[in-house]
C-alpha cells in the first residue's frame, strides 16, 4: 500500500484541525495517509505564549461537531448574552445561541489530544519551513497564519497589508470577575472608533481587549484617559470593566498583553488559494479576517472541513482538481466574511451601535452586510431584518457546499457573463425575543449591485457618451471618462418616477429647490464634521462646523459650478488664477472662457521616489502677484489621486490669507477617498479658509448621475452667493440646474449611503487591483497607490521610448488595434507636466476592467516593440 504524504506547516487550530479533517475523513483507495506537522515555535515557546482567547461562532461550533471534537467546548464559557453600548449611552442587549467564549490554549490542546491518538499524524515543533516547500510530499498546507511565506509566494501583489485599526488585548486572572461575566460578552464604545471588551473564557481568567483608530487616537493612546472611566460623560460603563480596572487590570503587561494591529487584502477576490498542484492555504495564511466578524477561528475549522472533504470527492487522485473545488467552495463565503467586517469596521469608526456578530448566533457573521437595517438606531427586540442567507455548516458540511457550488456553477453556466444569480432571503420578524418566525423570500438579483453581470453593455453602447462606450467602436473597452458603467441607485430610480408620475416640471428657484438647498447643506456639514477634530464653525463660534442652505447653490453639473466661481472672482481683464499641473482641464477652461484672464500653473509632483506628490509653498509664492485673485485646488486630486492631509491644506489657506486670495475647491472626488485616508474639506481646516472658500461638490463620481448634470456650489457667505446667482444668468432662467436633477441628488444624498459605502468599496478593489496589474506591465510604472478617485495616472515613457512615440499616438494605437480606450497625458486634458502618462479610469466591473488590462497589456508590448 503506497502512503499518501501530507506536510501541514503550523499547529495553530487551522493546522490541527486540518489534520484532524483529513484523519477523519475515509482513507484513500489502497493507500495511507501520512501526516507531519512542522511548527516553528518550541515546546518551551509554546507553552510559554499560549495565546488568549476567541469567540467560537455556531459555524465553527457545527465543524467541531463535525470532527467528533465538540467535547472541547465543555471546557470553554457558553455565550449567553452581548452586551453592547455606545458613546452617547445607548444599550443593545442581545440573546446569543450556540457561541462559546474559549482560550486559545483550550482549543489547541482539545485539538492535539485528538491527533495524539494517531500514528499518522507526526507534530515537530521548533522547525521553521520557507516559501519553497519541500516537493516530497504530495499535499502541502500552510497553516502558518497571516504572514505566511507560501501565502506570499502564491499571492506577490495582492500582500495583507495593516490598517489604522489596533487591538491592544490582554489576559487577566480573576476568578470573581470570570463569575460575573460568565456567560456575557460586553462591548463599549466610549468614543468614536474606540472601545473596550470583555469576556470570560473560563472560571478564572479574563480576556480584555481595547479596539481603537491610530488615526484618531494614535498609536499608544491612554486608555483610562480617553475612556473617562469617572463617567463624566454620557457613556455608561460597565460595571464589570470598573472592576477590571479597580482590580489592576492593564493593556500593557509585557507578558500577558498584545498588540494586534489588523491587516487587510486589498482585493480577495484575485487571491490565490492555491498553486494547482500541491499547494494550499488555509485559515489566515489563505485570507485574514478583520476582528469585528469575530469570524478567524470558526472560518478557519470550515476551511478544514471542506478541504478534507474536497480531497475525498476526489480520492486523492486528483489533488489539483480537489484545490480548484477547495477555492471555489470557500472564496465566496471568505469574501462574504470580509465585505461584513469592513462595513462592520466602518460603523465602529463612525462609532454606532456595534454588533460584534450575528444576533442570536443564527448566521454566519457576514449577513450583518446586507442587513438592510439602520445600525445606529435599531432595536434588537423588534427589529425587521433581511439578510443573505448562507446555510450553517452541518456533520456533512462539505458534502453540502460542494453541492450548493455545483448547482451555482450550472446556473452560471461557469462563465464570467453570469447573469441574475438567484438568492435565498431570510426575514425575521421578531415580535419578542422569544417569538421568531422565518418567511423565505427570494430575489433575481444578487443583494450587492456591482456584481459583474449587473453591467449591460447593450445599454452603455446607446447611452454612454463622452468618450465611453457609445462613442467608441463596438467592442473597445473604455477605461477613460470617470463614470460608472453600473446602474444607479434604486431609490435614485423611484424618485424619478415619482416625480414624473405628478405631472408637473416646473421652474425652480435660481438657487435651487429649498430641498436640495436644505439636502445639500445637512450634507456637507456632516462631511465637515468628519473631516478631523479642528474646533472651528464658519461662524466662528468653535464647535461643530455647519453651514446653511442660504449658502448653497443648485449647478447645472459640477462644471456649470467652476464656471460660475471664475467669472464671479476673475471679474477684471488681467486677473490671474493659480490651477494645480497636472490636473483636470475643467478650471483651466473656465478661466479660458473668460476674456484676457490668466492661468499661473502651480505643479503637483513627488520631490522622490517614495514621496507622495504635492506642492510647494515656495513655489506659489514666487507666482503670486498683485493680479492673482484665485487659488484653485482639486480636492482630492484628478488624476493623481491625492487625498490632500490638514497640513496640506492648512498651508494652502495660510498663503491665501497672507495675499488675500479667495479659493477654489473643487471636491467632486470627496466621497471616494479610501480608508485609511480621510477626506479633508477645504472649508474645514481654519476660519480664513472657511472665510474664503468656495466649494465645488458633483453627483457623478459618487452616484453615476453624470447624465443628470447636477452639482452643487457652497459660498463662503449668503452675500457671496447671491454674487454668484446674479452672475451665473440663473435669476434670468437663461441657466440653471433641472428640478428633476435635483430630486435625484436629493435621493441620493437622503437615501442612498449604504449603496455608496459598496460602491466605495467595489472602486478600492478595482483600484489595487488595477495598480498591480499595471505595476507588472512591461515599461509602464505607478509610482502611488492612489488615495482616492478611481483613476490611475500611469507612466508610459518607457512605452512610448521618448520622441519614437507620443502619449495621444499610443492610445489610439490601442483603440485601433486592441480595442481599449483610455485617456493621453497631453495639455488639453491635464495642462502642463501630464506629458508621459495615460489615465485609466476604473469605475466598471471587474470582469470588464480585467479584461480591458489585458488588452492594454498587449497593445503596450507591441507598440514598444513596434517604437523599439
Amino acid at each position: 500500500m503506497s502512503t499518501f504524504n501530507v506536510l501541514i506547516i503550523g499547529a495553530g487550530p487551522a493546522g490541527l484541525a486540518t489534520a484532524l479533517a483529513l484523519t477523519s475523513s475515509p482513507p484513500p483507495l489502497n493507500r495511507s495517509i501520512k501526516i507531519t506537522i512542522k511548527e516553528r515555535m518550541t515546546v518551551k515557546d509554546r507553552q510559554a505564549r499560549q495565546g488568549f482567547g476567541y469567540l467560537v461562532m455556531p459555524n465553527g461550533v457545527e465543524q467541531l461537531e463535525t470532527l467528533r471534537a465538540s467535547s472541547i467546548l465543555d471546557n470553554c464559557v457558553p455565550l449567553r448574552t452581548s452586551i453592547l453600548a455606545d458613546s452617547q449611552g445607548q444599550t443593545s442587549t442581545i440573546e446569543v445561541d450556540s457561541c462559546y467564549c474559549c482560550a486559545r490554549s483550550t482549543i489547541v490542546s482539545g485539538l492535539e489530544e485528538r491527533l495524539s491518538t494517531s500514528d499518522n499524524v507526526t507534530i515537530d515543533f521548533g522547525v521553521h519551513v520557507d516559501g519553497d516547500t519541500d516537493t516530497d510530499y504530495d499535499l502541502v498546507i500552510a497553516a502558518n497564519g497571516v504572514n505566511s511565506s507560501q501565502s506570499a509566494k502564491l499571492n506577490p501583489n495582492n500582500l495583507p497589508a495593516h490598517n489604522a485599526i489596533q487591538t491592544r488585548v490582554t489576559v487577566f486572572q480573576s476568578p470573581s470577575l470570570a463569575r460575573k461575566l460568565s456567560g456575557k460578552f460586553t462591548k463599549t464604545m466610549f468614543k468614536s472608533s474606540l472601545a473596550i471588551g470583555l469576556f470570560a473564557p473560563n472560571s478564572h481568567d479574563v480576556v480584555a481587549f481595547a479596539q481603537y483608530d491610530t488615526n484618531v487616537h494614535g498609536v499608544d493612546p491612554d486608555l483610562g484617559e480617553i475612556c473617562n472611566l469617572n463617567n463624566k460623560t454620557s457613556v455608561i460603563v460597565p460595571p464589570e470593566l470598573l472592576d477590571f480596572f479597580n482590580e489592576g487590570g492593564s493593556f500593557n503587561h509585557p507578558s500577558n498583553s498584545h498588540l494586534w494591529k489588523q491587516v487587510e487584502v486589498p482585493d480577495p477576490r484575485c487571491r490565490r488559494y492555491h498553486d494547482g498542484k500541491a499547494l494550499v492555504l488555509v485559515g489566515d495564511a489563505c485570507h485574514p479576517l478583520v476582528d469585528f466578524t469575530s469570524q478567524g477561528v470558526s472560518s478557519a475549522l470550515e476551511d478544514a472541513v471542506v478541504l478534507a472533504q474536497c480531497m475525498t470527492d476526489f480520492e486523492y487522485d486528483d489533488v489539483g482538481s480537489a484545490l480548484v473545488q477547495y477555492e471555489e467552495i470557500r472564496k465566496e463565503r471568505r469574501i462574504k466574511y470580509v465585505e461584513a467586517g469592513i462595513c462592520l469596521m466602518q460603523n465602529f469608526k463612525r462609532g454606532g451601535l456595534m454588533r460584534p456578530f450575528t444576533r442570536r448566533g443564527s448566521a454566519p457573521a457576514e449577513a450583518e452586510a446586507e442587513a438592510e437595517v439602520d445600525s445606529e438606531t435599531e432595536s434588537e427586540a423588534t427589529s425587521s431584518v433581511t439578510i443573505t442567507e448562507i446555510q450553517p455548516l452541518s456533520p456533512n458540511s462539505g458534502e453540502i457546499l460542494r453541492k450548493q457550488h455545483l448547482l451555482y456553477s450550472e446556473n452560471c453556466k461557469i462563465s464570467l457573463n453570469k447573469t441574475s444569480r438567484r438568492e435565498s432571503v431570510v426575514r425575521f420578524c421578531e415580535e419578542a425575543p422569544e417569538e421568531r418566525h422565518i418567511e423565505q423570500a427570494s430575489t433575481e438579483e444578487d443583494l450587492n449591485p456591482f456584481q459583474d453581470h449587473f453591467v449591460d453593455r447593450k445599454m452603455l453602447r446607446a447611452k454612454a457618451f463622452n468618450y465611453r462606450w457609445a462613442s467608441l467602436p463596438e467592442g473597445c473597452i473604455p477605461l477613460t471618462a470617470a463614470s460608472s458603467d453600473f446602474k444607479v441607485a434604486e431609490p435614485i430610480q423611484k424618485a424619478l418616477v415619482k416625480y414624473a408620475e405628478e405631472g408637473y416640471c416646473c421652474y425652480g428657484p435660481p438657487e435651487g429647490l429649498p430641498e436640495f438647498r436644505a439636502s445639500l447643506a445637512k450634507y456637507f456639514s456632516k462631511k465637515l464634521s468628519e473631516s478631523h477634530e479642528w474646533d472651528c464653525s464658519l461662524e466662528g463660534e468653535g464647535g461643530l462646523m455647519r453651514v446653511d442652505s442660504s449658502m448653497v447653490m443648485a449647478t447645472n453639473a459640477a462644471a456649470a459650478g467652476v464656471f460660475h466661481v471664475a467669472e464671479s472672482i476673475l471679474t477684471e481683464e488681467g486677473d490671474e488664477c493659480l490651477v494645480m499641473a497636472p490636473v483636470d482641464f475643467l478650471l483651466r477652461s473656465a478661466v479660458n472662457a473668460l476674456k484676457n484672464r490668466k492661468i499661473i500653473n502651480y505643479s503637483v509632483a513627488s520631490e522622490g521616489e517614495e514621496k507622495l506628490p504635492t506642492f510647494s509653498i515656495g513655489e506659489l509664492e514666487e507666482l503670486v502677484t498683485p493680479r492673482t485673485k484665485l487659488l484653485s485646488v482639486c480636492n482630492p486630486h484628478n488624476p493623481l489621486g491625492r487625498a490632500w492631509t490638514v497640513n496640506e491644506l492648512t498651508d494652502l489657506a495660510d498663503f491665501a490669507e497672507r495675499h488675500n486670495l479667495m479659493i477654489f475647491s473643487d471636491e467632486v472626488w470627496g466621497d471616494l477617498v479610501f480608508e485609511p485616508k480621510v477626506h479633508i474639506c477645504m472649508s474645514s481646516v481654519c476660519k480664513s479658509a472657511a472665510a474664503r472658500t468656495y466649494t465645488v461638490l458633483g453627483f457623478s463620481k459618487n452616484y453615476g448621475l453624470e447624465g443628470a448634470r447636477i452639482g452643487g456650489l457652497i459660498a463662503p457667505s449668503k452675500a457671496k452667493l447671491d454674487e454668484v446667482v446674479i452672475n451665473s444668468g440663473s435669476a434670468t432662467t437663461a441657466s440653471g440646474a433641472s428640478t428633476l436633477s435635483q430630486i435625484c441628488a436629493c435621493a441620493a444624498m437622503e437615501e442612498c449611503g449604504d449603496w455608496l459605502e459598496l460602491w466605495r468599496q467595489h472602486l478600492r478593489r478595482n483600484v489595487v487591483y488595477a495598480v498591480e496589474r499595471l505595476r507588472g506591465m512591461a515599461g509602464v510604472d505607478v509610482k502611488h497607490m492612489p488615495e482616492a478617485c478611481f483613476v490611475i495616472y500611469a507612466n508610459i515613457n518607457k512605452v512610448i521610448i521618448g520622441e519614437k512615440g507620443s502619449e495621444k499616438d499610443l492610445c489610439q494605437f490601442l483603440e485601433r488595434k486592441y480595442s481599449v480606450s483610455v485617456i493621453p497625458g497631453v495639455v488639453e486634458f491635464f495642462g502642463p507636466g501630464s506629458y508621459g502618462h495615460i489615465r485609466i479610469a476604473v469605475g466598471t466591473s471587474l470582469e470588464i476592467l480585467r479584461e480591458g488590462l489585458d488588452r492594454l497589456e498587449m497593445g503596450c508590448r507591441a507598440y514598444k516593440n513596434e517604437k523599439g
